[in-house]
């Protein structure tokens, strides 16, 4: 397990700096057509691989989704030139939001995360990430949240004792497995380093009798 990423968030595609993990808000890629990426008739799947190559980062990608006249809002995870997955959101904000059921977790070199999209409140989903040994949650929604999603973060992630990592509209958010506050910006580009360190207290269970095998 991982102690310390360096992640990095942007509102476009630009990005500067060397970092673990990067994360591209809703807004900076085209909505993806899975109907026009296998046609060929767009590569948006393609460039987000091709970024997550050139960073050398772990990438996820805010993003709306048309599955054959479904519409979702998703993130896609891609690493080293290829795309890992693509996880939908599981709240519906809109009548014209198709929704998921389920959560995927991605297992890297870089550590093992697992992703929210417009459903930070969930604390079923992030009580099973910590579960699981996630060593980050990776949260992106668009910007119809409207309340201060800070102090959220950080009583869940003092909760459950995982990092978070919030992208939400403007607002990047980033607390500690202790429920620190351990960066929140504004910034169109950002970076910062986020401490995974987890705590744990082992017990030993002994049962009387033979196991038979």
């Amino acid at each position: 397990m991982v102690n310390k990423l360096k992640v990095g968030f942007s509102k476009n595609k630009d990005f500067v700096g060397d970092v673990d993990i990067a994360l591209f808000g809703f807004g900076a890629f085209s909505e993806i057509s899975f109907k026009s990426e296998l046609a060929g008739k767009s590569q948006t799947l393609s460039d987000m691989a091709k970024t997550s190559k050139a960073l050398g980062a772990v990438c996820f990608f805010g993003v709306d989704t048309d599955s054959y006249g479904l519409k979702r809002r998703s993130v896609v995870c891609s690493y080293d030139g290829k795309i890992l997955g693509i996880s939908d959101s599981n709240f519906k904000n809109s009548d014209k939001i198709s929704v998921s059921h389920g959560y995927k977790i991605y297992n890297t070199d870089k550590g093992r995360f697992g992703v929210l999209v417009d459903d930070i409140c969930n604390v079923d989903a992030i009580k099973c990430f910590s579960d699981c040994e996630c060593d980050a949650i990776i949260a992106l929604s668009g910007d119809f949240l409207k309340f201060r999603a800070d102090f959220l973060c950080q009583s869940l992630s003092f909760l459950y004792g995982i990092s978070i990592c919030y992208f939400c509209g403007d607002t990047v958010i980033m607390c500690a497995p202790n429920g620190e506050l351990s960066f929140y910006s504004n910034e169109k580009c950002a970076s910062a380093l986020l401490c995974t360190k987890r705590k744990y207290t082992e017990y030993t269970v002994k049962t009387r009798g033979e196991i038979k095998k």
